[in-house]
């Protein structure tokens, strides 16, 4: 649809967005609870658990509802300090798991920028705020893009302001914006929508209060997921109450890597480890043969396991000459065939 125009991998610091590897980021949202010190027990049990990033939110309480307002007051203590983002962001280079946040306005995007962050996260209510979308892809920093409440539509419209302010490093996620999100709401089949038809890499954004979802997720091909997560459920403010705990955190990940190692490759080929013990015959040598001997039926036998070439090519390997000298038992290998 763009032309192979967006990339499809892409650096966050070092770790290599859309390949094998999953990007887990621990998302902390306002959990800290306006406290410097709870931000940093996050940051602690993001890394404990061993996601790739932490991510906060730069929102200004007056974006969401009006000044002098109930509401207004008790979101209010809820903000991420801005004059936090140099320490927070050293002290999560210090602990090696990167420090991410979703920017509101320009003045949080121009902080970011600042400070050198690996990506910015564009909240799924951003995704329709094309002026923000133009500001902060004209910045040349990865871009990672939520898409709850967005339609097709919404989401091209975006995409075709960052094609136009040449940014190539973006990836999409899949998201329902419902806190918490039931099971009938997560729709990852879109995922594999989002696979045909964006030539980018997708992930996954989830607010369920299950680590299942977030696995089901990596199953389907997600390259990203990104998980609410809290130091206590317990804990009074917005974003608690719908996050996991940070032993969820931790249980989730090491589950998400078992799927890293389970999607393996896209082709379908015998393992070794299958031909060692399986009852597939492959081709042995009967009796011992010298170097530069032409192959003959003699000089062969099918045993199992097949640990060489396969008995369905033992004419093949007739009037063939050997490279080396081999001894009775061994398996024919391919290598050992002029």
């Amino acid at each position: 649809m763009f032309n192979n125009f967006f990339n499809k991998t892409f650096k966050i610091n070092n770790i290599n967005i859309g390949s094998k590897k999953i990007y887990i980021i621990a998302e902390a949202g306002s959990n800290h609870n306006g406290n410097f010190n709870q931000a940093i027990k996050l940051v602690d049990a993001a890394k404990y658990a061993g996601a790739n990033a932490i991510k906060f939110q730069l929102f200004r309480s007056e974006y969401f509802v009006k000044k002098n307002t109930k509401d207004y007051k008790y979101l209010k203590k809820f903000e991420f300090k801005r004059e936090w983002l140099n320490k927070l962001n050293k002290y999560c280079q210090k602990k090696r798991i990167d420090f991410l946040a979703s920017p509101f306005d320009e003045e949080a995007c121009e902080l970011l920028t600042k400070i050198k962050v690996g990506a910015i996260k564009i909240a799924s209510t951003e995704t329709f705020n094309l002026k923000l979308i133009n500001f902060v892809s004209k910045k040349n920093i990865p871009l990672i893009i939520s898409t709850g409440i967005s339609n097709y539509i919404d989401i091209l419209e975006a995409l075709e302001i960052i094609k136009k302010n040449n940014n190539k490093r973006i990836a999409l996620l899949q998201c329902s914006s419902i806190y918490p999100t039931k099971d009938y709401q997560v729709n990852l089949n879109v995922i594999d929508d989002y696979k045909k038809i964006f030539d980018l890499p997708i992930g996954f954004s989830d607010h369920t209060l299950s680590i299942l979802t977030s696995v089901a997720a990596a199953a389907k091909g997600a390259k990203i997921i990104e998980k609410h997560f809290t130091l206590s459920r317990s804990l009074k403010g917005p974003d608690h109450s719908f996050a996991i705990e940070p032993n969820e955190l931790k249980e989730m990940v090491k589950n998400i890597r078992s799927i890293e190692n389970m999607l393996g490759y896209h082709n379908k080929f015998p393992l070794q480890e299958e031909l060692d013990i399986c009852r597939k015959s492959g081709i042995y040598i009967k009796k011992n043969i010298k170097k530069n001997q032409t192959i003959k039926f003699a000089f062969l036998e099918n045993q199992k396991p097949q640990k060489g070439i396969e008995s369905r090519y033992l004419k093949l390997v007739e009037g063939l000459k050997i490279n080396k000298d081999l001894s009775k038992g061994k398996p024919l290998k391919w290598k050992d065939i002029k």
